[in-house]
């Protein structure tokens, strides 16, 4: 920081010393101080793109939509060219909810540039939000076209492949890691409000009445909670149970969860690694609004019969479906049905102690039928 600001003494119309310690303030979480800088900056050349773009991700960062948006448009007249002018603005109107307008913009970028992958895909996503899932498809297939082979494009290319798998009723086996990274790792900060307060989410609730019920000794003993998310379950059976640990493939996720103090040990690891590697030996596994991210259950069921130490129990929450099998529905998201959960069961040797259908959480103000299911192994 020293550095950026004898630089700023030494010549103060250089606006890279303005950029960057703008840029390290905030990620000191300087936030007073950064935008001080910016201003500095702005007063000095007010039309300077950089600095206007930094201006708009500062305040969007810190929430504040108007802010942003008003810093995004003034770059915007500044470069009327730049495709990324029109992609900030996009995302932005999109966060508020202004969809016409966000698709609007995003086609303004695409015209800018006409291989942007990324356009392609967050308004394929804005389509499918509104339901639109012809368009949405659309997008996602520009997307994959113009995907070339580097590890941000190949990162896209897997979330428009599972997007478009869902869109088509191409059932895949499961989700893969980058889309569910990158899905909680953007939803983390607002889940428990989100899931819980809005969509009225109890599957947490509901697998520990069943498991209670089920275990009339009292405590559980040692649990592990497969994508323990944010610690609703830790929040329910930290009193039931002698030791409970928590994996998750989001950080963001594994933070929130450590807020609560509820857990002996939380993993940042995607589930079916963490299986194959680690030294199983707990009472009960406990996967709750996990496996609609998973469709396959086989070998996951397989490794935990297999590998644990001792005999055990698996509890766990599903979308309810009544189509055979499991089905990769067109929220992205998979289905099982409890035929389909009792073959595995009976083909892999587990003992059915419990289950029932329930109202799983709300979407598009109608309740989702889940299955809550207690095996023993």
């Amino acid at each position: 920081l020293n550095h950026f600001r004898k630089a700023i003494e030494i010549n103060p119309n250089f606006m890279d010393s303005y950029i960057n310690l703008g840029i390290a303030l905030s990620e000191q979480n300087q936030n007073d101080a950064a935008i001080k800088i910016y201003n500095q900056a702005v007063k000095i050349d007010p039309n300077n793109l950089k600095i206007r773009t930094l201006i708009g991700h500062f305040f969007k960062n810190a929430g504040n939509l108007e802010a942003a948006l008003k810093s995004y448009i003034y770059a915007r007249d500044i470069a009327p060219d730049d495709n990324e002018v029109y992609f900030n603005i996009a995302n932005l109107q999109s966060a508020q909810g202004d969809y016409i307008a966000a698709i609007g913009s995003f086609k303004k970028a695409i015209t800018l540039k006409t291989d942007y992958i990324d356009a392609f895909h967050n308004m394929g996503v804005v389509y499918q939000g509104q339901g639109k899932l012809d368009k949405a498809l659309q997008c996602y297939r520009q997307a994959l076209k113009f995907s070339p082979d580097n590890q941000r494009s190949e990162i896209h290319f897997e979330q428009a492949g599972h997007l478009l798998a869902a869109l088509t009723g191409n059932t895949t086996k499961s989700a893969p890691k980058s889309y569910i990274e990158n899905l909680f790792d953007k939803y983390a900060d607002t889940f428990d409000q989100s899931l819980v307060q809005k969509l009225e989410y109890c599957g947490p609730r509901v697998i520990f009445e069943m498991v209670r019920e089920n275990s009339p000794t009292g405590s559980v003993g040692s649990i592990l909670d497969l994508g323990c998310g944010t610690g609703l379950v830790g929040v329910e059976f930290r009193s039931f149970c002698n030791r409970i640990e928590g994996i998750d493939l989001s950080k963001s996720m594994i933070n929130q969860a450590k807020k609560r103090n509820l857990y002996d040990k939380l993993t940042k690891v995607e589930l079916k690694e963490y299986l194959l590697s680690a030294d199983l030996n707990f009472d009960y596994f406990i996967a709750t609004d996990v496996f609609i991210y998973v469709g396959d259950l086989l070998e996951l069921f397989r490794i935990i019969k297999s590998k644990n130490k001792k005999p055990g129990r698996i509890a766990f929450t599903t979308e309810h479906t009544l189509k055979d099998g499991f089905q990769l529905e067109k929220s992205a998201r998979y289905s099982h049905s409890s035929s389909y959960i009792e073959n595995i069961s009976k083909r892999l040797g587990y003992n059915s102690i419990d289950s029932s259908l329930f109202h799983l959480r709300k979407d598009r103000e109608e309740f989702l039928i889940g299955g809550a299911y207690l095996l023993e192994f």
